[in-house]
């Protein structure tokens, strides 16, 4: 068992309280090395649904939408999907 595999057996025996603890001490101690500019996504994704390049999708529809989707991998009717791109 590798020494991430220990720790992660070991934090899932603790509290669900605990367990927020740690993440929240692990997610602090990796800022500022794993950045990402979320702004600059943000604005990427604004403005392809400002120009109509993407379009919004209610929630009712998105699941729906996923339920046949699984409906139809289950039927064998649909070839999995690589990447689904949602903006």
């Amino acid at each position: 068992m590798t020494k991430a595999q220990q720790l992660a057996q070991d934090a899932l025996a603790l509290s669900p309280d605990e367990r927020l603890e740690v993440i929240g001490l692990i997610e602090a101690s990796l800022a500022g090395e794993m950045e990402f500019d979320w702004t600059a996504e943000l604005d990427r994704r604004i403005a392809r649904l400002d120009s109509g390049a993407s379009a919004t999708l209610s929630a009712t529809d998105a699941i729906a939408e996923m339920k046949q989707e699984l409906a139809n991998r289950i039927r064998g009717k649909m070839e999995p999907v690589e990447f689904i791109t949602l903006l």
